[in-house]
């Protein structure tokens, strides 16, 4: 249940699930900046990139093995939802 006893675009959304505008908002502009923080400190020291998937989609590495696997799960996941697509058609 929310209640409206928090300041909104500051907690509401992470912690009181508050889906309003501004929340929502103020969310996304909190995820950017962590993201853009991490991709900052993958370049600076690229060893604290922990390299496979996650590498590739949080921190912006794109050496062989964060590519290779980011390309195995997306291949994965195209298939697990065609394969969902025709279970529904038939």
């Amino acid at each position: 249940m929310v209640t409206e006893d928090f300041a909104h675009g500051q907690t509401g959304y992470t912690y009181h699930r508050c889906k309003c505008d501004v929340c929502r908002a103020a969310n996304a502009a909190r995820c950017r900046d962590q993201q853009e923080k991490r991709h900052a400190r993958a370049v600076e020291d690229p060893s604290l990139v922990p390299h496979g998937r996650g590498g590739y989609t949080n921190w912006g590495c794109r050496c062989r093995v964060c590519t290779t696997a980011n390309t195995q799960a997306c291949v994965a996941y195209r298939k697990a939802r065609n394969a969902k697509r025709k279970e529904t058609v038939t």
